[in-house]
């Protein structure tokens, strides 16, 4: 993950998602949208910051045909 000063300090990135219905209230394997979420974790003390990152975004990708 970037700091402010240019340098950079390590992260871990985590998708998860699964095929959803349109409405999106229900799971459906065969479905062209996924949804789910972005997590990303940083060290604490990275950056010079003592507390540690967490990002966490909702996501949704859809299949054009």
């Amino acid at each position: 993950m970037p700091c402010q000063d240019g340098t950079s300090a390590p992260g871990l990135q985590v998708y998860r998602f699964h095929g959803s219905s349109p409405g999106g209230d229900q799971t459906d394997p065969s479905s062209n949208m996924l949804v789910g979420q972005d997590s990303t974790t940083g060290q604490p003390g990275a950056c010079g910051r003592s507390l540690a990152l967490f990002i966490n975004m909702p996501f949704k990708l859809v299949k054009q045909t």
